[in-house]
């Protein structure tokens, strides 16, 4: 009798943490997203055109904290089986923690020299990460359906060259153990050096991009059954591969308590991507418009990300009284009833290249626009971005941001949204991250000297969220502003 392969997959409860400093700093000042709003150093790594409308020398600072909320979800176990085994569906909950880190976000500084406008900046270190520590056990009653064939292998009065499909029903009480423990991260460091030349209400600018990927991954999980007495029946006539009915009435019981399966993914990875920027700014009173265009060289990631898990592939070992039961060749009938004294099991051990070694991505080439038009006191504006991938495969970003203000003089104030996507590209296969929905606003102190920036936010729309729905898990795709709120401020010093 062959036994039983399964293999289950399960996503399980964790800590996902990110940083997106582009996403916060929008609120302080628009022009780190929008290629229309940029002034100064500020903007400079979208659009160094911006450069041309700042002050002579500046230096910036800016930062934000975070914020950190529980959501409660249940998540479907998917089993899966040859010999066409009928499953039962199972749920497990789970505490999903979502944090975004915050902290130092972003340092630049720009001088003039001569008719050319030089700055220089670097953001925090964009990341995606999780931590994983599960310890869940699942008490259930099985009730399964296996199909599967007896042979002369199972008995030795089975006829040589017969096999008889049968359809085993597996019962019992027992528990499921999920462990798993370890960490996911990737980040992304961005540094930027840009140039203008300005005439008037119109500024042009190059720059150069330097973006360092790293990322690593250390995760294992495993899970157990542990069931104290298992049946296993079979009461029914089946034909054998001659065509001729047989009559099965047997029932096998003993214990199992043994691993499942195991997974372990280890591994990192690390490239640096060098780019070019170009870009436009067009000032007047009541419009002011930029655009830009981006495009970042093919680069290697080295290292790469692999995985070792195991599963049972059959029996090695075990102890069991064939004594009880009956074949009868004439009458083509097996009866009879087993205990299972001890069994052991052996393990297939598999490789899975999650990333390989030296992946070799090619050109990206970016997109960007904004436009602003100011009434008095009250301005409107819409901006957006998109990476277009120019090979077999990408990892880029898209986003669309509006938003509206009020001030005059040295004091401002403006609110909005900023949506954003990120996207894998594999051949003629995408994969988009559900969006990211953060809502904020921010205000400005202009004075002589130096300005001062304060802003809130909040994302109430997380797209890990919207991920796990994707998979089957229920709970919930909004959550509470107030747990996602944090803060943004900076200052600018300028000469």
């Amino acid at each position: 009798m062959n036994f039983l392969h399964i293999f289950i997959f399960i996503q399980t409860s964790l800590n996902f943490y990110y940083r997106t400093p582009l996403n916060s700093l929008y609120f302080l000042h628009r022009g780190f997203l929008d290629v229309s709003q940029g002034e100064g150093i500020i903007g400079e790594n979208l659009n160094p055109a911006s450069l041309h409308f700042g002050a002579k020398n500046e230096l910036v600072i800016f930062g934000s904290n975070g914020f950190k909320t529980e959501i409660d979800f249940n998540i479907p176990i998917g089993i899966d089986s040859i010999g066409g085994t009928e499953i039962p569906k199972y749920e497990i909950p789970l505490k999903l923690t979502a944090e975004d880190k915050g902290g130092f976000d972003f340092l630049g500084a720009k001088t003039k020299v001569g008719l050319i406008d030089l700055g220089i900046s670097y953001y925090n270190e964009e990341i995606y990460g999780a931590n994983l520590d599960l310890n869940y056990l699942n008490n259930i009653s099985l009730d399964l359906k296996i199909k599967d064939f007896l042979s002369k292998e199972d008995h030795p009065d089975i006829p040589k060259n017969v096999t008889i499909p049968v359809k085993i029903k597996l019962e019992g009480d027992g528990n499921l153990i999920f462990n798993g423990n370890g960490t996911l991260k990737s980040q992304l460091s961005p540094f930027n050096i840009g140039a203008s030349i300005g005439f008037g209400i119109i500024g042009l600018g190059a720059g150069i991009n330097i973006k360092r990927y790293s990322g690593k991954a250390d995760l294992n999980y495993d899970i157990k059954g542990n069931f104290q007495s298992i049946t296993l029946r079979i009461d029914s006539t089946f034909k054998d591969n001659l065509g001729r009915p047989w009559n099965v009435n047997i029932s096998i019981n003993g214990p199992f308590k043994d691993k499942i399966f195991n997974d372990k993914i280890t591994g990192d990875f690390s490239g640096t991507q060098f780019g070019v920027v170009l870009g436009a700014k067009v000032q007047v009173p009541l419009i002011t418009a930029g655009f830009s265009f981006n495009y970042n060289f093919p680069f290697t990631l080295s290292g790469g990300i692999q995985g070792l898990y195991s599963y049972i592939d059959g029996i090695s070992k075990y102890l069991i009284d064939t004594n009880n039961i009956t074949v009868d060749t004439i009458n083509r009938t097996i009866t009879g009833q087993v205990n299972i004294d001890s069994v052991e099991f052996f393990y297939n051990n598999l490789e899975h290249e999650i990333l390989r070694k030296s992946l070799k991505f090619p050109g990206l080439l970016g997109l960007n626009a904004g436009a602003n038009i100011n009434l008095l006191i009250i301005n409107l504006n819409l901006a957006g971005g998109i990476d277009l991938p120019q090979g077999r495969y990408a990892f880029g970003k898209a986003y669309f941001m509006v938003s509206s203000g009020f001030g005059a003089g040295f004091f401002h104030i403006n609110y909005g949204s900023v949506f954003s996507w990120r996207y894998l590209k594999y051949e003629d296969f995408y994969l988009f991250t559900p969006p990211n929905v953060t809502f904020g606003l921010g205000s400005n102190l202009n004075l002589p000297f130096f300005s001062l920036y304060l802003g809130a936010r909040t994302t109430p729309f997380l797209g890990v969220l919207s991920g796990i729905q994707k998979i089957g898990g229920q709970g919930k795709r909004f959550v509470n502003p107030l747990k996602t709120f944090a803060f943004n401020f900076g200052i600018k010093i300028k000469i």
